[in-house]
């Protein structure tokens, strides 16, 4: 995986390079309020109730690595030396629901496939791409992809034998723009028949051969993943479903890095989850490095996708680990990710065969995880113990400073030019934690040090006054902190 994302990085920079016009992927309008995770996909919210792992394949079935991409001039070569695939080849082919249980990606070698190498043959030559006149100074070249890869899928109808055929390469890789699809080919007596082909004509840009994988699932559909590059630096996860006779797009989800999505055993049942990577990466910009951590998990139920929700336990729960579980939910929707994730770890051991519990443990720990090491070890460290809802952390970079220099810490990530942000955080936390002296101290710190003589991204949602009245309310709630009362008594004498 960290292969794939590297390779599409080069790729995708050495087209911003050469002058390729790029789409911007990240809104340049204000953020709106942040809900826990976002989607690109509407779908329906559940309660998550516990899941029986599917059985296991028949003996008979067997799986083996994917071959490899054939390029045009390999497949050309071997067209006319093509077997056809005994029957005890076509028998190895896994009925629907038979698919094991989640398993790490493998590396796949260079393909000697007879037939994968036929049906590029035949799917190349029904491009009927030709050389292209260009200037005078320049040769003529053909316009052209990379390569065209076919991978073998598990599809409805285990008497069949099914291929996904797709492009690799780039889109802007020949004289003018190129059509990225995927399609779906299946043997006949007589030959090679097209069963399905969409056009991707909203990305992606780049696609390499280990783009594209079956997402090893029970269900009445195949189902297909595609993680793959578009513009100088973002990424497109997409999802398919194939019902054996049209391939459908479920999932479309665009991200200002190559991370946007991938396929993971979330909460470790052993079955395959789809995350989404809704991270902000321009909390100031994108080179600055402090990332606002955030994700979405769909899980498959039968013929569709459901987004997994912190959820609270029923009344009928045991009592104390009822009270753990939804105090962490409570947490965590205050972006208290530390305390929610020390929480839910108690909840969990009280009850460990709770798949409610379970899946809240899971999503917390996504969210807490990346969130924690960047406020240990990234930049701005003020910024992202906030993130973390570390505040007493937050509020300890503030001691060796004076009042004065508290607007300029972690300046290289402007924290006290984003004003909203700051506020949505802090405010949050406290419809949760009412009586967070920290929080209520910071929320009214970037009210009193935001420069207002200057243009701003956002307008302030809170006056100076206001500020004030934060910093008083931080002092009411813990008179002991020298700092508030330090901190109140500056900016009262600025006004």
């Amino acid at each position: 995986m960290h292969h794939l994302r590297h390779l599409i990085l080069l790729a995708l920079l050495t087209l911003a390079l050469v002058g390729c016009t790029v789409r911007q992927l990240t809104p340049s309008t204000p953020l709106p309020p942040r809900p826990i995770s976002t989607s690109t996909t509407v779908l329906p919210s559940v309660t998550v109730p516990p899941r029986t792992p599917p059985p296991p394949p028949p003996s008979s079935a067997t799986s083996s690595p994917r071959p490899a991409a054939t390029t045009p001039a390999a497949a050309s070569a071997a067209a006319s030396a093509t077997p056809a695939r005994t029957a005890t080849q076509a028998a190895t082919q896994a009925p629907s629901g038979a698919f094991p249980p989640y398993q790490s990606p493998t590396p796949r070698p260079t393909s000697t496939d007879p037939v994968q190498i036929g049906l590029v043959a035949t799917v190349q030559a029904g491009l009927a791409l030709t050389p292209t006149p260009r200037p005078a100074s320049k040769a003529a070249t053909t316009s052209g992809y990379a390569s065209i890869a076919a991978l073998p899928i598990q599809g409805r109808g285990g008497d069949r034998e099914w291929w996904l055929v797709y492009p690799t390469g780039s889109r802007f890789g020949g004289d003018m723009p190129l059509e990225m699809w995927l399609a779906v080919y299946h043997r006949t007596p007589s030959g090679w028949q097209r069963v399905s082909r969409l056009v991707l004509d909203q990305g992606p840009d780049f696609l390499a051969e280990e783009s594209v994988s079956q997402i090893q699932v029970a269900s009445p559909l195949t189902w297909l993943a595609v993680s793959s590059g578009t513009g100088a630096h973002g990424g497109l996860f997409q999802v398919f479903s194939f019902d054996g006779q049209a391939l459908r797009e479920v999932v479309h989800h665009g991200q200002g890095n190559p991370d946007a999505g991938e396929v993971r055993d979330v909460n470790g049942d052993k079955l395959s989850d789809i995350i989404l990577n809704t991270t902000e990466y321009y909390v100031s910009c994108y080179a600055c490095g402090v990332r606002l951590w955030r994700y979405e998990v769909q899980r498959f139920q039968g013929d569709r996708l459901v987004k997994v929700e912190l959820t609270k336990l029923p009344a009928t729960a045991p009592a104390e680990a009822r009270r753990l579980n939804d105090r962490a939910v409570d947490l965590a929707n205050g972006e208290l990710w530390k305390d929610a994730q020390a929480t839910i770890s108690q909840a969990a051991s009280l009850a460990p065969q709770d798949a409610t519990v379970a899946w809240n443990a899971a999503l917390i720990k996504l969210h807490a995880e990346p969130r924690g090491r960047q406020a240990a070890e990234g930049p701005a460290k003020f910024l992202s113990s906030i993130f973390y809802g570390d505040y007493k952390a937050a509020v300890d970079l503030l001691r060796p400073l004076e009042p004065a220099q508290w607007a300029a810490l972690d300046a290289d990530v402007l924290i006290f030019g984003t004003q909203n942000l700051m506020d949505e955080m802090t405010t949050r936390a406290l419809a949760v934690e009412p009586n967070l002296a920290e929080a209520y101290f910071l929320r009214g710190l970037e009210a009193v040090t935001v420069d207002r003589s200057k243009p701003q991204p956002q307008p302030p949602r809170r006056s100076y006054a206001d500020g004030l009245a934060d910093l008083a309310k931080a002092v009411q709630l813990n008179p002991q902190e020298p700092l508030f009362a330090k901190g109140l008594a500056y900016f009262r004498a600025r006004r």
